[in-house]
């Protein structure tokens, strides 16, 4: 029965407080369930996870939870899964154009959002760029970085941001970059 007790002041104490689970929560819960087989393996994950998902649900969002949750995962129409709408739009306009890509390849220590290597073109949406918090703060920082170091490789770059996708201005900057590069 101590070991018992012991793993369960094990899950207790791994909790991450960035989940916002409180260990009141958790202390409560020991106390309503016994400690059996069963609870330990079963029903208390099970209770877990739903107190999880009930505090994720109702937290406010903070700085660092913004940093995580960069987007909200789609599914282009070719199939693809991209980690945001605005990537999905982007994914879709280029498959329509016949435009060979790869998606979030490992390229000179980063993954670009697209790169396409015909054209030795890489296309950068910095979706978290205009956060005004230190979010926003590092990811400028990185992402001025990875453009110093994109341009020194030689490679065409094209940062899109968020006024670019509410009108037809991404699919022009794209379409000239692969054209310049065709010349």
């Amino acid at each position: 029965m101590e070991s018992l007790q012991q793993s369960w002041a094990n899950i207790v104490g791994s909790f991450n407080p960035r989940t916002n689970v409180r260990k009141t929560d958790l202390f409560c819960l020991y106390r309503i369930a016994p400690l059996t087989d069963v609870s330990t393996y079963i029903i208390i994950p099970i209770i877990l996870l739903i107190l999880i998902i009930n505090r994720l649900a109702t937290c406010n969002p903070s700085e660092e939870n913004t940093s995580r949750s960069y987007g909200q995962p789609s599914l282009t129409n070719s199939g693809h899964m991209v980690r945001s709408k605005a990537e999905k739009k982007i994914a879709d306009f280029l498959a329509r154009q016949d435009l060979s890509y790869l998606y979030e390849p490992k390229l000179l220590g980063f993954r670009p959002d697209f790169y396409l290597p015909r054209y030795k073109l890489i296309i950068e949406y910095w979706g978290l760029a205009l956060l005004d918090n230190q979010t926003g703060t590092s990811y400028r920082k990185s992402m001025l970085h990875k453009l110093e170091v994109y341009h020194k490789h030689g490679y065409r770059v094209i940062s899109l941001f968020a006024h670019h996708l509410q009108d037809i201005s991404y699919q022009q900057l794209i379409l000239s970059e692969v054209l310049k590069a065709l010349s």
